[in-house]
């Protein structure tokens, strides 16, 4: 099974495309934070981390998220794993992968957070790095979306 259920903080806007069908599909990064703590002697040592997350949606659902999700808005959203193999500039595949989504739920919007609960992280400045998909993938991640029902 290839499922995965995420929520973060949405790294910008929605970028909204269209495919060569003309179906609409809106890509954006997801931050997810992480605190961690250990003990070392009598020192309590704290580190924050964030990944992030490159989310792809097509169809209806792009253009909502594209519509009312705004950078930094908390995002809650399920779908699947899809990965994509490309050559580097010396014949190596190289593999990457984003998240297909599925379903997305309205969480909340940052304005709506108090300030320890927005995201402190910066998003990096080459978020798609390595990951970008070539039209044939576009393609086949849009047939693939294609087949998932739209709850609304």
């Amino acid at each position: 099974m290839n499922q995965v259920t995420l929520c973060g903080n949405l790294g910008r806007d929605f970028d909204l495309s269209y495919t060569q069908n003309g179906l609409p599909y809106a890509k954006n990064s997801l931050a997810i934070s992480k605190r961690t703590t250990k003990k070392e002697g009598n020192e309590t040592i704290t580190k924050d981390r964030t990944d992030w997350i490159p989310l792809t949606i097509f169809g209806r659902r792009a253009e909502i998220a594209h519509q009312y999700f705004k950078k930094g808005d908390k995002f809650l959203c399920n779908g699947e794993i899809y990965t994509s193999v490309y050559s580097d500039e010396n014949g190596q595949p190289k593999y990457s992968w984003e998240v297909l989504v599925k379903n997305f739920e309205f969480v909340t919007s940052k304005a709506k957070e108090t300030p320890n609960e927005q995201n402190t992280q910066p998003e990096p400045e080459i978020v798609y790095e390595g990951t970008q998909a070539s039209q044939q993938q576009i393609e086949e991640m849009a047939q693939i979306a294609e087949n998932a029902e739209i709850p609304f």
